[in-house]
């Protein structure tokens, strides 16, 4: 997944703000496609670099994966 942070920024809120709009928008995602009788999809919703990011946002995208 990649983008939440430049919306978050366009929207003017803190970047890791923008990671919880992503997994929504990833949930929503989800809904579709079991609509859709989608049974298999792969996601690619975390790099290597990104824990190289604030605490903040770090501790945020962790906290997404536990949910």
């Amino acid at each position: 997944m990649d983008g939440n942070r430049r919306f978050a920024s366009t929207k003017g809120q803190q970047k890791h703000l923008g990671h919880r709009h992503g997994l929504a928008k990833l949930e929503e995602t989800l809904l579709w496609c079991k609509g859709l009788g989608i049974t298999e999809l792969t996601v690619f919703a975390l790099a290597k670099d990104n824990l190289k990011r604030s605490k903040v946002e770090v501790d945020t995208l962790m906290g997404l994966c536990k949910d």
